[in-house]
């Protein structure tokens, strides 16, 4: 069975639909649905005994692809001994003497292997049944007249019993094609005919013309109607928009997928890179505020007077040991600040100079010091900035030595 099924087409699900037309324009409908999963066939819904097109048009498989097999009251068979190629116009009066080929479709089935079964229905007939299908809403693919489809379930069905149909027809099958049909009184069985399925035999109409969408049916000539050709065609491109569509849809999602994943990557990787950075940043300016203070320094260094291995001691040195018993020093700034900053303002310094605090007991010992202070060679200026004294207490002094 699953042979058959290798090279398979368009849908994944058909559904099959056996019109049976009775005496005074009352219609019956037997419908099958199968889908081919896995390479092998599901039966997925069947249902006979539909006696009003309004049902056929809320059924949810009016949305899979449709094949009709139309029999009975209206249509005519008949066995003739001619060839497949044989003109329409032939065909039809050979099969209905006296007839108008204009108003009658055409289907040409082999029987044997010189003989073909001619299938006759009144045009407005079969387009009144095609219209009503299409405006319910179902997807027509194909349209067959007669248990012509038949042919494509023989490989399924055990046994060359003869097979009964719904319109009380006795069909005998020969190499897999319907080779008679007679008139018979019968009913079709409702036994299972299909190992493995519990389908009974009276869809086994509608079963083959499922199937047939999958196997198709051998040499069936159907017939020519512009509905069922446009309508057919609608079908094709319906299914090649919904593939490419679900294609294009799996690549989008694919896409944005694989998007996300990478923006995921990346902004992963920009946050870290945003932390590094403001890392980086932090330590930039802690290098950049460094560098301003050492410039800073040097710049202070250089000012002072002081830049050289030694200098402020040999100053210093040099005061000390100018100093009389009688003076005494309370502090030394060298390069002392003449303003004091606010925060984040470089503070202003007396460059080149040397601040000395001290008290002394008498004028005259301080005095003569400032004398000697001015002779040293690295002094270029002494200034009093202050001297107080009260009585009985060393008098104290503030002088700034220009160096």
């Amino acid at each position: 069975m699953n042979s058959i099924l290798e090279n398979i087409a368009f849908s994944k699900t058909a559904t099959g639909i056996e019109i049976i037309l009775h005496a005074k324009e009352h219609v019956s409908f037997n419908y099958c649905t199968i889908r081919y999963k896995k390479e092998k066939i599901d039966i997925s819904g069947y249902s006979k005994n539909i006696f009003s097109s309004d049902t056929l048009s809320v059924l949810k498989e009016k949305k899979n692809p449709l094949i009709v097999s139309v029999d009975g009251h209206g249509v005519l068979h008949k066995k003739l001994r001619i060839s497949l190629d044989s003109p329409v116009g032939y065909l039809t009066e050979t099969a209905f003497p006296g007839s108008n080929p204009d108003e009658f479709y055409v289907q040409i089935t082999p029987a044997s292997e010189h003989e073909c079964w001619v299938s006759l229905i009144r045009k407005e007939l079969a387009d009144k049944i095609i219209q009503s299908l299409l405006d319910a809403g179902w997807l027509l693919h194909t349209f067959y007249l007669g248990p012509f489809s038949l042919s494509a379930a023989m490989p399924f069905i055990s046994g060359n019993d003869p097979i009964i149909t719904n319109t009380a027809k006795q069909i005998s099958i020969r190499n897999n094609m319907v080779f008679e049909i007679q008139r018979t009184d019968a009913l079709p069985s409702e036994n299972p005919i299909i190992p493995n399925e519990s389908l009974p035999a009276s869809f086994l109409v509608s079963f083959a013309s499922a199937l047939s969408y999958f196997t198709g049916v051998n040499d069936v000539q159907a017939i020519s109607s512009p509905l069922i050709a446009n309508a057919a065609k609608e079908l094709h491109y319906r299914n090649i928009f919904h593939k490419t569509g679900v294609v294009a849809l799996a690549a989008c999602m694919l896409l944005t997928f694989s998007n996300m994943l990478l923006f995921t990557k990346l902004n992963s990787q920009n946050n870290e890179l945003t932390v590094l950075v403001s890392n980086h940043s932090k330590k930039l300016l802690q290098i950049d505020s460094l560098e301003q203070q050492l410039n800073l320094k040097k710049t202070l260094v250089e000012k002072s007077g002081l830049k050289g291995r030694g200098k402020a001691a040999f100053y210093t040195d040099r005061i000390a040991a100018s100093l009389p018993e009688q003076i005494t020093l309370t502090g030394i700034a060298v390069n002392p600040i003449v303003k004091k900053s606010k925060e984040d303002e470089i503070p202003e310094f007396s460059y080149r100079t040397l601040l000395i605090k001290g008290q002394v007991s008498q004028s005259l010992f301080f005095n003569d010091w400032l004398h000697l202070l001015k002779k040293m060679n690295w002094v270029k200026d002494v200034s009093i900035l202050d001297y107080k004294q009260q009585t009985g207490l060393p008098a104290e002094f503030e002088i700034l030595l220009q160096i």
